[in-house]
């Protein structure tokens, strides 16, 4: 993880449905942590001003993520 910290690199992921994300602490793919905060809450969560584009609505997008599953379509 040092290398991870040395970079400011960071991983999150957000499953759909979800506005929390789970964080990874450490470089083992089994450390997945649940987030504090909603993605939208640019003054509870440190991924928030970086996905800004991705999970509130804005104009100017900047960012285009992908899910096979369309919204309100049961899986």
């Amino acid at each position: 993880m040092g290398e991870l910290m040395k970079t400011g690199k960071a991983i999150v992921y957000k499953a759909p449905g979800q506005n929390t994300g789970k964080i990874i602490l450490a470089s083992a793919a089994g450390n997945w942590d649940d987030g504090a905060a909603p993605l939208s809450n640019n003054g509870g969560h440190s991924f928030a001003v970086t996905l800004e584009h991705v999970v509130q609505a804005n104009n100017d997008i900047k960012f285009l993520a992908y899910n096979n599953v369309p919204p309100a379509v049961p899986n």
